[in-house]
């Protein structure tokens, strides 16, 4: 977890330049490098959800964790999004690290999502397919007032991309985007951590999710953007957090939804003139200088990892027992 700090520690450099040139950070902004009890006053909790072992997790880890559906939202602060006067979306960017071990090699159980919302509540029977974030009943309505990119581990419907996939979801679990993780050697339940950043740019309306994953075959990437204009689906003060579910499987067949660090913040400024070109600069220098800082941590281990091959090597030679 100290070389992730590492990232959040260069992404608020990347700030504090930005507020140099005028360009502000004083919305909605925090940072968990892990979760204890003391964070617990933070965050809503739907029942099952909760902080075990440094890390939020969604849905239940102990006990019946089958076909069962969780929440969890910040709500010391929202997220003031826009300003219905001057009709200015906020730009943000979030990064977390996300896990969904299975509980069984090759068996998956729904997925999970970051969400943006009006209701940090979770709808009830948004188990299975439903991700925590709508229901059979409630499913495409305007009334949910919530977008979520959403980490797919089982395709449930025909539309469905396939077990392994990134969409976009908008008041619906029926993703308007949808994009694999096949193509770029990326697994959701392979037991390995996804570093994600999500970054949103007010002024040109673009969500842009970046996820990369350290494995033993070596450092897989995504990247992708989605235009969307946020205004048309929220209301101004959003809650942001997380959701996920699992379906009716036997209890092997399923998977614990985790989220082991998580930092905020929101890029705002003064819309005046001529500043736009140099803000919308220094906001992609953000993503590209914290997507290097990933990449740069990703490698770093790996070459930890590597060097440590030969000492572990000589360990288990001193082990074993002399004829």
């Amino acid at each position: 977890m100290a070389a992730y700090n590492s990232n959040f520690n260069l992404a608020l450099l990347a700030s504090a330049a930005i507020a140099s040139l005028g360009i502000t950070c004083s919305g909605l902004q925090f940072n968990y490098p892990s979760f204890d009890k003391a964070n617990k006053a933070d965050v809503s909790f739907s029942p099952g959800s909760g902080i075990k072992d440094g890390f939020l997790q969604i849905t239940p880890m102990t006990g019946d964790i089958t076909d069962r559906f969780g929440r969890v939202c910040y709500i010391r602060k929202t997220l003031n999004l826009w300003d219905s006067r001057q009709k200015h979306l906020k730009s943000f960017r979030t990064d977390f690290v996300l896990n969904i071990p299975p509980l069984q090699q090759n068996t998956t159980g729904e997925g999970m999502a970051f969400i943006l919302t009006n209701n940090p509540s979770v709808p009830l029977n948004s188990s299975g397919q439903w991700l925590g974030i709508a229901n059979e009943q409630t499913d495409g309505s305007p009334m949910n007032r919530v977008v979520a990119v959403e980490f797919d581990t089982r395709k449930s419907y025909e539309e469905d991309l396939d077990s392994n996939h990134i969409g976009l979801d908008v008041n619906s679990i029926k993703s308007v985007a949808q994009d694999p993780l096949s193509n770029v050697s990326i697994s959701l339940v392979n037991g390995f951590d996804l570093f994600v950043s999500i970054s949103y740019h007010g002024e040109f309306r673009l969500l842009t999710v970046e996820a990369m994953q350290l494995t033993t075959r070596g450092l897989h990437v995504f990247i992708q953007a989605w235009p969307i204009d946020l205004a048309h689906h929220l209301l101004e003060d959003v809650y942001v957090g997380f959701a996920g579910s699992t379906g009716e499987f036997t209890e092997l067949n399923t998977e614990l939804n985790q989220i082991k660090s998580w930092k905020f913040i929101t890029i705002d400024g003064d819309d005046s003139g001529g500043g736009s070109d140099r803000k919308v600069t220094w906001f992609l220098f953000i993503s590209l200088l914290c997507a290097c800082a990933i990449c740069a941590i990703c490698l770093r281990r790996r070459s930890q990892q590597r060097s440590r091959l030969p000492f572990d090597s000589i360990e288990m030679m001193k082990d074993v027992p002399s004829v």
